[in-house]
């Protein structure tokens, strides 16, 4: 029977999430409106300015609380963001072919009970898009790659939560750890982009 060719598969991967358990293991995500880290519920997101900042207080309203906000939230996720584009393959009649859309959100998280500032981070995503000869289809464009920078930063932001409110009790101090390395490779990846940018120009 097929259940007997998989049987060994399937026994292994019991034993190792019992294993796992044991450990005192908690994932940071789940599949479907699961949260394995109620903290992340209990989250006021508070109003972010303009339209687009709306449909990224959306997206998060959807990472972190997908059950509905709780109605006695213990802290409080203040986020600014700022939209960028920049033009891309300029041909000779100074016609752009294409753009780069970037979104970046600064952000603090504080607890409600004393306002004290619990982590404080910066995520910011770019997406591509064609500039057409059709000012519809180039607008759909845009609106598509700016769908997909809000949504990378939404999950960014939800990332960054996560190792906050991980169960590991170093959980805190390896998060800023890690998100420092990031935003060091950042850096120095921005820091290549203008000194080739500032090479081409002298060509």
């Amino acid at each position: 029977m097929w259940w007997l060719k998989h049987f060994p598969r399937t026994l292994s991967l019991l034993v190792l999430v019992a294993l796992l358990s044991g450990c005192g293991f908690r994932p940071l995500y789940l599949k479907g409106k699961q949260n394995p880290q109620p903290e992340l519920a209990a989250i006021d997101i508070r109003p972010i300015i303009d339209r687009k900042g709306q449909m990224l207080r959306n997206m998060l309203l959807d990472q972190l609380t997908p059950k509905g906000p709780s109605a006695h939230p213990a802290y409080v996720l203040n986020v600014s963001v700022n939209f960028g584009i920049r033009n891309l393959g300029i041909r000779r009649n100074d016609r752009a072919t294409r753009a780069l859309l970037r979104v970046s959100a600064t952000y603090s998280l504080r607890r409600k009970q004393d306002s004290a500032q619990l982590f404080n981070g910066a995520s910011h995503a770019d997406s591509g898009y064609d500039i057409l000869d059709s000012d519809f289809a180039t607008l759909v464009a845009e609106k598509d790659a700016l769908q997909h920078s809000l949504e990378a930063v939404a999950q960014d932001i939800k990332l960054r939560l996560s190792f906050l409110f991980s169960s590991d009790p170093g959980g805190n101090k390896a998060a800023r750890k890690f998100w420092i390395q990031q935003e060091k490779q950042k850096k120095h990846e921005e820091e290549q982009k203008r000194l080739e940018r500032e090479g081409e120009r002298t060509r």
